[in-house]
C-alpha cells in the first residue's frame, strides 16, 4: 500500500516556523507562578500592515497603517469570540532591515460583541525563528471591558519579499500572524 506524505510549501514551513516562534515568546512572556492572575482572552490571528512611501535600503520616514484580526477564546466572557485592532503612525528612520521603531501609545480593542478595551502600550523589537522579528505591545487595559488586566500583543515580521526592497516603490505591505493575551 502506497503512502502519502503531505508536503508544504516553503512559505507554509515558514509561516508555521513563525507561528511556533510567536507561541513560544508569548508563553515565556506568560510564565508565572500558579498564583497568577486567570487568563481573561487569549487570541490568534493575522496582522496586515502597508507602508508609505514603500520601505527601500535607505532610511525614510514612513507612515505605517495596520489592523489585527484575531479569533478568540475568553472564559470570563464567552461572548467574545472575535477581535480587531487598527492603528498606525508616523515613524522616522525605518527601512527594510528596520520594520519598527520603538513606540508608546494608546490603542482599543473592538470585540465582536459590541464592547471594546482601550488600553496603554510600549512596544518592543526583538529577534525571533528563522530570521523572523517580532514585535511586541505590553500595555494595560485602562477601559472598557478586562479594565486593569496586562494586555500582550505579539506580532511576527514574516521575512517578507525582500527584492521589492530594491525597487523604485519598496516594500508596500506585509502580512504575518499575530497573538494576544489578557491576563
Amino acid at each position: 500500500m502506497p503512502s502519502f506524505k503531505a508536503r508544504r510549501s516553503g512559505k507554509d514551513r515558514h509561516r508555521a516556523v513563525a507561528m511556533a516562534g510567536a507561541t513560544a515568546i508569548v508563553g515565556a512572556l506568560f510564565a508565572a507562578p500558579a498564583h497568577a492572575a486567570p487568563l481573561d482572552a487569549t487570541c490568534t490571528g493575522t496582522d496586515t500592515t502597508t507602508y508609505s512611501p514603500g520601505l527601500t535600503n535607505t532610511p525614510q520616514t514612513v507612515t505605517i497603517a495596520g489592523i489585527i484580526s484575531l479569533s478568540c477564546i475568553s472564559l470570563s466572557r464567552p461572548a467574545i469570540t472575535a477581535g480587531t485592532i487598527t492603528g498606525g503612525g508616523t515613524a522616522p528612520g525605518l527601512t527594510c532591515a528596520v520594520l519598527e521603531q520603538p513606540s508608546s501609545g494608546a490603542s482599543t480593542v473592538a470585540w465582536n460583541d459590541s464592547t471594546h478595551s482601550s488600553y496603554t502600550y510600549s512596544t518592543a523589537l526583538g529577534p525571533g525563528a528563522s530570521g523572523t522579528q517580532i514585535l511586541t505591545f505590553t500595555g494595560i487595559v485602562t477601559s472598557g471591558t478586562f479594565t486593569g488586566d496586562t494586555l500582550v500583543i505579539a506580532v511576527v515580521f514574516v521575512n517578507a519579499d525582500l527584492t521589492a526592497c530594491d525597487s523604485p516603490a519598496g516594500l508596500t505591505s506585509r502580512t504575518g500572524p499575530a497573538t494576544l493575551l489578557a491576563t
